[in-house]
Formats: C-alpha cells, structure tokens, sequence
C-alpha cells in the first residue's frame, strides 16, 4: 500500500519503500553527474543537497530503518555520489563527508527524530505527547522533568518506531 508517497507492505515495514528511494535517489544523483557542465564540487553538492537529499529524508521519521543493510542501502547513495566527484576518490567517506560539509544520512535522520520527539512533548504540534510517551516519573535532583520510560515491546514494528529508538 502506498499512502502519502510511503509505501508499506503487510507486515508494516517499509522495505519496499527503502528500496524505491534509493533506487530514485541513484538515478537523480547519477543524473546532476551527467547534466552539470561544472565540475565544482561546491556546486555538486549543492545540486545533491537540493534535488537528491530530500527524497531520501522525506518522512524518515515514519520510516527510519533499523537494521545494518537498509542504513547502509540508504547510505550507499551519499556514498557513491561523493566518491566520484573530483578529487575525493581516494578519500575515506567520512574524509568525504568532512571535506564537503556534509553529514552521514544516518545521523540526518536521528537529529529528524529528535526534532519530532521534541515538538511532540512541547505541544508544537497536534500531537499529544500522553499518546506516544510515558514519563520516567523518577524524582532525581539532576536533570529534567522529561526523561522518558522505555516500554516493552513485543513486535518490530511497534519496537523499532520513533518514540522507542
């Protein structure tokens, strides 16, 4: 099924979609490579950050990954891109990454799920934060009052969603 541009298969994991946007972001990164008469880095990258990044970060909070292979598959866009622009082939990619200003895709979405967290316990959107979290209710003198509690979870899709990772 395919909702709001997200597609989910039966068992509620998003493989399926993982798939076709790396697969899109491959073709659009592959694409700036080609059509750019420039061969600037600075403007490459500009390129990537506008037209391929956000097909690989649309809606990440529902459907972040959390298994090795479906980061790295999402990863291996970033990757790949870097490496052939001029002069960083021979670099590491997070001499790459360091070297263009660029952040791993990985740490994007985790920062994305933080924000979210964030905006639901301060009510800055119309979410209420009693239907995705449970407080700690520990009464420690250090720290803040919005520690929360990790609940049990029994199958994947509920363990690996936003509010328990």
């Amino acid at each position: 099924m395919r909702d709001l541009g997200i597609s989910v298969d039966n068992e509620l994991t998003f493989v399926e979609h993982i798939n076709l946007i790396v697969a899109e972001a491959h073709r659009r990164a592959n694409q700036i490579l080609r059509c750019f008469l420039s061969g600037d880095n600075e403007i490459l990258v500009k390129a990537f950050i506008t037209y391929v990044r956000p097909i690989l970060e649309y809606s990440s909070v529902v459907w972040s990954p959390h298994s090795v292979g479906m980061i790295n598959s999402i990863e291996s866009v970033q990757r790949r891109f870097t490496k052939k622009l001029r002069g960083m082939s021979l670099l590491t990619y997070d001499e790459r990454c360091a070297c263009l200003g660029l952040d791993r895709l990985e740490l994007r979405r985790l920062q994305c799920d933080l924000i979210t967290c964030f905006k639901i316990i301060h009510g800055f959107n119309c979410l209420r934060s009693e239907e995705f979290f449970t407080p700690s209710g520990e009464q420690i003198t250090r720290g803040h009052p919005f520690k929360l509690r990790v609940q049990h979870c029994r199958i994947d899709a509920r363990k690996y969603f936003l509010i328990h990772v």
